[in-house]
């Protein structure tokens, strides 16, 4: 039996390079390596022995979304891979609430061309770090560039990020290691950098995009959705480790999304599935309707979130031939 990968029919990819914003389209099937590009819902919580500690836990919790839910808006946002796609909406709505925001991406144009943007339009403070995240060492840079401007971080979004197409064995190694350091490498670098104001405010909040495809083993996406699982396990354990400190850390897992990846891959639109892929905007609107209700594990879509949920339905050795 030959694995497919008809998964990413329904699911969402990360864009080619992080900042690009191209986020998930529809795959075929190539011979060559193409470069994918990333820009209901569940609370993981260990097991308690006790009623006593169940108790505790659960005051812990409702302590951290009094805290959130006393956030009328955040003052400043921080978003990777802001230029296009997802991290793009999220700037344009986080604007439009009036939180200043500091973006970052690697391509300078575009994303002074976003700012300038939204700083016309909404009149909020907008700082641009054109800063490539698949280097080793760029999360301390990025820290020490916002810090070092007085600026104070209450919402970090990590939406940047990449996927590779291809089987594993034929990909480059440079650009594996790449992925594996912008995915999570520097995802979970920001997190902790971040997160030492946020602890002495006692508020704030983390999105992590991840895709729903970290839900699957999906052949010729084997380390990207390997990524993908990191990025949603993580969140998940670190939402309950931060809730007593009033911070949310949600796992944002999108499945196909309109964006430019199908044109840049030469592969054409998404039409082949008509209605099952959602703007950006709209991910975005879910995510942050989510975030005030302190969801963890967000996979907007229904279609997404049925897929999911039926995977687990499947023996997982079958996965891998399916997915």
């Amino acid at each position: 039996m030959k694995p497919t990968n008809n998964f990413f029919a329904l699911h969402r990819l990360a864009p080619a390079r992080q900042g690009d914003g191209v986020d998930g389209s529809i795959l075929r099937h190539s011979k060559r390596n193409l470069t994918a590009r990333d820009s209901q819902d569940r609370v993981s919580a260990p097991s308690s022995p006790g009623a006593g500690e169940e108790r505790e836990g659960e005051r812990w919790i409702a302590e951290g979304s009094r805290s959130l839910g006393r956030m009328k808006k955040f003052d400043t946002a921080l978003v990777t891979g802001a230029s296009s796609g997802i991290g793009r909406a999220f700037a344009r709505a986080l604007a439009r609430k009036g939180t200043n925001l500091v973006l970052v991406a690697r391509r300078r144009d575009r994303l002074e061309r976003v700012a300038t943007e939204i700083g016309t339009q909404s009149g909020v403070k907008v700082m641009v770090v054109p800063l490539d995240l698949s280097r080793q060492g760029s999360a301390v840079e990025l820290f020490e560039t916002v810090t070092g401007q007085g600026h104070e971080i209450d919402l970090l979004v990590n939406n940047a990020g990449f996927g590779l197409f291809g089987n594993f064995a034929e990909q480059d190694r440079e650009k594996i290691v790449e992925m594996i350091t912008l995915n999570v490498t520097t995802l979970t670098e920001l997190c902790h950098l971040f997160l030492a104001g946020m602890r002495e405010r006692r508020r704030g909040a983390i999105i992590n995009v991840s895709s729903a495809g970290g839900f699957f083993s999906v052949p010729t996406f084997a380390v990207y959705t390997a990524t993908k699982a990191y990025v949603t396990s993580f969140s998940e354990a670190l939402s309950v480790e931060l809730a007593p400190e009033g911070i949310a850390v949600m796992a944002l897992c999108p499945g196909t999304t309109t964006t430019e990846f199908a044109t840049v891959a030469g592969m054409g639109g998404s039409k082949d599935l008509p209605g099952l892929a959602m703007s950006p905007e709209k991910v975005v609107q879910i995510a942050l309707s989510s975030l005030r209700r302190r969801k963890t594990t967000v996979i907007p879509g229904f279609s997404n979130r049925l897929a999911v949920w039926s995977h687990r339905l499947v023996p997982r050795a079958w996965m891998p031939w399916i997915a």
